[in-house]
């Protein structure tokens, strides 16, 4: 189980969901609505599927004062909401940290665009949907929030499973998803709880162009180039809502 904040700014600033007007508008078309003030999303425990996920509340960086250090544990975990992020991607999470990146994690900060991609080898078709894909990064610490899709997957990057991520599939924003998440050799790698050798990783190359890899796409090998620092709400230009049934929508995974 996480550590529960107990800085005395994240404690005053928060508020439940139901009383929050910023956080609890979702328009019919998915895309949220949240305050203009930067801010991060905590929740109350909930049990599912035998962990603890936690349900919205806000934390204002206005309330922090300009010196307060800010680490990875004072800013609660973000998590999808119902349906996904829509058609614009939420406020960041970890802006307000101050806390250094831990040895050995890349540096993938920013908002990233694919550019080229392959499966089994072979390039793309032109019209393949994963070259409109774009999704932000955020990290401080060991922590890592990897925004695409329509899904927020928030996580430590230590290799537990505890720590891990503890969400929702993206093909219908409804089967929960754990994910294990480490930092091994500079490559971020994501291993799925329940699918023994499947890895999906995310390294930096030569150029600083981001290599995404995934064994579970068809082989897919995906170059992405950094387009931003990711701030405010960028266009999520990949979003496309799952069908009622679930038998699929966005093709992103973790």
């Amino acid at each position: 189980r996480r550590r529960r904040s107990s800085s005395p700014a994240v404690i005053a600033c928060c508020h439940r969901l139901v009383s929050s007007p910023g956080l609890i508008a979702w328009s019919h078309s998915q895309v949220p609505i949240f305050p203009s003030q930067p801010h991060a999303f905590v929740t109350d425990d909930v049990t599912t599927d035998g962990f603890t996920t936690e349900g919205v509340h806000e934390v204002s960086a206005a309330s922090l004062g300009p010196n307060t250090p800010v680490m990875a544990d004072d800013i609660p975990i973000a998590h999808t909401p119902p349906g996904g992020y829509g058609a614009t991607f939420p406020e960041p999470v970890l802006a307000a940290c101050t806390e250094p990146l831990v040895e050995g994690a890349p540096d993938l900060r920013g908002l990233w665009a694919v550019v080229a991609a392959e499966r089994g080898g072979q390039p793309v078709p032109g019209d393949d949907p994963i070259l409109t894909y774009v999704e932000r990064i955020e990290q401080c610490g060991n922590r890592i929030v990897d925004m695409g899709g329509g899904t927020i997957s928030d996580a430590r990057a230590d290799g537990t499973e505890e720590n891990g991520v503890h969400d929702v599939w993206v093909f219908d924003y409804t089967t929960p998803l754990h994910v294990v998440a480490s930092y091994e050799d500079e490559v971020f790698v994501l291993r799925p709880v329940g699918l023994p050798g499947v890895e999906v990783t995310r390294r930096l190359d030569d150029r600083g162009r981001m290599i995404w890899t995934r064994p579970d796409g068809g082989g897919l090998v995906a170059t992405l180039e950094r387009i931003g620092d990711g701030a405010g709400t960028p266009l999520n230009t990949f979003y496309r809502p799952a069908p009622p049934d679930g038998s699929g929508g966005a093709e992103d995974a973790p």
